[in-house]
């Protein structure tokens, strides 16, 4: 019963989390630190749904503050989305260069 409370939890907490850092990302590290104490399969929705999203300057943030700074097994998860960022970035993506830091993330991935 808790492991199914915890989990209809955590997404919401993670996506709270997601959006002190959009308000105001100079709290990267205190969010960062929070997310990293949880889960992966609590973290990797919320930050798929972000990276996903339209808020171009959003994802940038979550991807350098956040991605960037997590452990290799939880970027992972997020392999996919980056593919899709780095080959197919909006507009707003290439202005804010999501493109570029998903390719580097990707790039730290498999060439360490």
């Amino acid at each position: 019963m808790w492991r199914r409370l915890q989990s209809a939890v955590m997404p919401e907490a993670v996506r709270s989390l997601l959006e002190r850092l959009r308000e105001d990302e100079t709290q990267a590290a205190s969010v960062r630190e929070r997310l990293l104490e949880l889960e992966p399969e609590a973290v990797v929705p919320p930050l798929r749904s972000v990276l996903q999203g339209g808020d171009a300057k959003w994802k940038a943030v979550v991807l350098s503050r956040v991605v960037a700074e997590m452990p290799e097994d939880m970027v992972l998860e997020l392999g996919p989305d980056l593919l899709f960022l780095a080959l197919n970035p909006s507009v707003a993506d290439q202005d804010e260069g999501v493109d570029e830091l998903a390719e580097e993330l990707l790039n730290r991935m498999f060439h360490q």
